[in-house]
């Protein structure tokens, strides 16, 4: 989900890292083919939610993968998160 401030609406805390410039183009590519796939599924209306839910762990989940390999640590997070903003 995305953060939404009075008129203005933000990246979700996965998103951040979808557009941060230093990551290697394998995590950009990955992780655009887990949007495209999960994305669809999050917001499909007609989807049982605990079914809904597996999906979504697995998104998360390999997301986070994704995330690890670049080897980022709190001063990174930090560093991503004053880009998004």
């Amino acid at each position: 989900s995305h953060y939404v401030s009075p008129g203005v609406a933000g990246q979700s805390c996965h998103g951040i890292f979808e557009t941060y410039p230093k990551f290697t183009d394998d995590f950009f590519a990955k992780s655009r083919s887990l949007v495209e796939k999960y994305y669809p599924i999050e917001m499909d209306p007609t989807m049982a939610r605990e079914e809904k839910h597996k999906h979504m762990d697995y998104w998360w989940t390999e997301s986070e993968k994704l995330i690890c390999e670049q080897e980022v640590y709190k001063h990174g997070v930090e560093e991503v998160v004053d880009f998004a903003r």
